[in-house]
């Protein structure tokens, strides 16, 4: 199930997804938790997931502290 998933996700244009990462991340930086965290846990993006590094760029920029996990 999960390679189908990931199959599917791999094969959305990479326009589509890059506009569905910036309406991901608008969304995150309205969240009343994002306004007030000191730092923010979030991944690195692989392959075609969402584009998380919109959010880390704006939120180093912010002096917001952020945590990736190590793999």
């Amino acid at each position: 199930m999960r390679n189908s998933i990931q199959r599917l996700r791999d094969n959305i244009p990479a326009k589509i997804r890059r506009e569905k990462s910036r309406i991901i991340s608008n969304k995150f930086f309205k969240l009343p938790e994002y306004k007030t965290a000191d730092t923010i846990l979030l991944y690195y993006p692989f392959r075609s997931e969402p584009d998380t590094s919109i959010i880390i760029k704006r939120a180093i920029s912010e002096g917001k502290k952020v945590a990736l996990p190590k793999i």
